[in-house]
């Protein structure tokens, strides 16, 4: 199978608002065809994947201060 990276620049987990819901449905579509790896740059520390590790093959964080992510 063949293998992609998916990346995003804020926590997916948990699913709050109606751009997160169309990331996971965008990370549960690609799922379907391909070994996902995510990688997710926040400024938040390093979260569980809740349900979404079922879709995800690794799970891969950066973690950036608030403020380069402010200038970012």
């Amino acid at each position: 199978m063949k293998r992609a990276l998916f990346i995003s620049s804020r926590e997916l987990w948990p699913v709050s608002d109606g751009s997160k819901i169309r990331t996971v449905q965008q990370l549960e579509f690609l799922a379907q065809t391909y070994q996902v790896d995510l990688l997710v740059e926040s400024a938040c520390p390093k979260r569980d994947l809740g349900r979404l590790s079922s879709y995800v093959r690794e799970y891969h964080h950066i973690q950036r201060s608030k403020l380069s992510s402010i200038l970012g």
